[in-house]
């Protein structure tokens, strides 16, 4: 009996497992083979989504190109003379050290070589010494960039130049007067009232300026003779004044008794007459 019931125990679990195992194949079967071989979600799935990219910069602007004053004096031509004096005085190293600050820059009034043949340039200039020439060289500059459109903005104004900075006499200002009249820009001194005719090179930090006289300051130079006796036309001038009529002389007053003289005999003996 006991043998019976072990076999009927064995035979039970047998279809128990048989029964469990189909159940299995069949649930299997019906899983959809991607859903088991289906890799892992990747990191990038649950990140934040993209977001636009900043606008690019704008470029930056262009370096300011440095000015070579020499080569452009010298290519502009009609200015060797002055030129030399730039040499010869050194002002041209200090020109070019200030045109290279280009935060500032400078502006230079060159006179053409015919300029320096006029008067009173050409008679002042000679017989000027050399530590006269420096500040003459300096006083045809500014310590700053003007541009064209900026000096026509400027009228009847007096300017500080190069000299005036760069000058060690005590108690000389070395300004020149900046006018515009008509459109016609010129500088002007007691001396001296140069135009501009012309402009060799006007881009920052540099600009420079043909001008048809010599600026002669003051300062080198003194006043001119006419500054304080007036000017020619005036009526300080030397031109002759018409002489006061002079008194009559002593021939021509006896003349002049004796005819009125006569004249009063004449009336009394005619009303004599008339009464007789």
């Amino acid at each position: 009996m006991a043998g019976m019931l072990s076999t009927f125990s064995l035979l039970y679990l047998n279809c128990i497992i048989f029964t469990t195992l189909l159940c299995l194949q069949k649930s299997m079967a019906q899983v959809p083979p991607t859903a088991i071989l289906a890799p892992p979600p990747s990191p990038s799935q649950f990140s934040a989504p993209p977001t636009s990219s900043p606008p690019p910069l704008p470029p930056a602007p262009p370096a300011i190109a440095l000015c070579n004053l020499t080569q452009i004096i010298r290519d502009a031509g009609r200015f060797s003379t002055f030129l030399q004096l730039l040499n010869e005085t050194r002002a041209l190293d200090k020109f070019q050290a200030q045109a290279n600050r280009t935060d500032v820059g400078i502006t230079v009034f060159v006179p053409t070589d015919d300029a320096f043949t006029l008067e009173p340039a050409a008679t002042l200039l000679k017989n000027l010494t050399a530590e006269q020439k420096v500040p003459l060289a300096y006083f045809h500059a500014l310590t700053k960039w003007f541009s064209l459109s900026e000096l026509q903005n400027v009228n009847n104004m007096m300017i500080s130049t190069f000299a005036t900075y760069n000058d060690n006499t005590s108690g000389k200002k070395y300004s020149v007067n900046v006018t515009n009249f008509n459109g016609t820009l010129s500088m002007q001194t007691a001396w001296s009232n140069a135009s501009i005719t012309s402009t060799p090179y006007n881009a920052q930090p540099c600009s420079i300026y043909s001008v048809n006289q010599v600026l002669l300051s003051v300062d080198i130079f003194g006043m001119p003779p006419s500054a304080g006796g007036g000017s020619v036309n005036s009526t300080n001038s030397t031109a002759p004044r018409p002489s006061p009529p002079s008194p009559p002389s002593s021939g021509t007053a006896k003349t002049l008794y004796s005819a009125v003289a006569a004249s009063i005999m004449v009336l009394i003996c005619s009303f004599e007459l008339l009464v007789f």
